[in-house]
């Protein structure tokens, strides 16, 4: 599965009776973003199994090599970068909080929980093999495993390790230092409008212009703050927004190739036929022709 494709928070994390899944990610070495900026309300623990990117959970960020994970919060803003022809693969288990407590609001979720929910208690963000990651490394694959082979029991068998999982992370957690500065929660809060702003309007004529004259900055003031919160240029985040829909579309529909890029947001064919091409290395019909093999 190539990361260039995906919107992370177009990806249903299972079901309602299983809400959890696992992402295997060999990511393009010709993009420095291998993950991203997003957030979702599951958690979500990542597994770096090659290479090495700088990992950014909300405004701050942290060398990820193999060999390490990094445990995500719900709603937090993740992603990672790495330098241009340089691999980074990883895999992601995503899970919502349901699959551990259920739906009551019953001892586990009050004690044990709630406390990490709310930012009460932190657990480390970063997990090596040192001391007791290990053991949580250990667990990790015996999940990724499990969900391969989907055999007889593999989802109590998964929930069973997440719990393991969990109880390991709370034993070596701490006492968070307090809530974020405003300004930071500020920051964070503001992206993620804006984010969903391009998510909700990527199909019309969105402009960086337009954008940040809905947000009272100036063009250059809009994209600096873009840049520093994402980790990328917001043309970028409208281009992948759209080049993503138009693979979904390219996939799932026999609609002209002109026709995908109008729906997506491109009034021009050849300036989308670039864009993909950029995104994909390949044209959008060859994609086409590729995926229905």
């Amino acid at each position: 599965m190539q990361q260039n494709d995906l919107m992370r928070e177009s990806i249903p994390h299972g079901d309602a009776l299983f809400p959890m899944s696992l992402h295997e990610i060999a990511t393009d070495c010709k993009h420095t973003e291998r993950l991203e900026c997003h957030w979702h309300k599951e958690i979500e623990i990542l597994v770096a199994t090659a290479g090495q990117a700088v990992f950014r959970i909300d405004t701050e960020s942290f060398p990820l090599s193999a060999g390490e994970a990094v445990f995500v919060n719900g709603n937090r803003l993740h992603s990672a970068r790495a330098a241009e022809m340089e691999p980074f693969e990883y895999f992601a288990v995503v899970f919502d909080l349901s699959l551990l407590s259920g739906e009551v609001n019953d001892r586990i979720s009050q004690r044990y929980i709630a406390p990490v929910v709310n930012g009460s208690i932190a657990f480390s963000e970063k997990i090596t093999r040192e001391e007791y990651g290990g053991e949580v490394f250990g667990l990790l694959f015996a999940i990724r495993e499990a969900y391969r082979k989907k055999e007889l029991l593999y989802e109590m068998n998964i929930k069973i390790k997440l719990m393991e999982i969990w109880t390991i992370l709370y034993r070596h957690a701490e006492k968070a230092q307090g809530p974020a500065p405003k300004a930071e929660n500020y920051k964070i809060e503001s992206i993620k409008r804006i984010m969903r702003y391009i998510q909700e309007h990527y199909r019309e004529d969105i402009t960086v212009s337009g954008m940040a004259e809905r947000c009272g900055m100036s063009e250059s003031q809009f994209c600096r703050f873009f840049r520093s919160m994402a980790q990328s240029s917001a043309v970028h985040y409208i281009q992948t927004c759209r080049v993503t829909e138009s693979c979904r579309l390219l996939r799932t529909t026999d609609l002209p190739v002109s026709a995908v890029a109008l729906q997506v947001g491109f009034e021009n064919i050849s300036y989308f036929n670039r864009v993909f091409l950029r995104f994909m290395h390949r044209s959008p019909s060859a994609f086409r022709a590729q995926e229905n093999l």
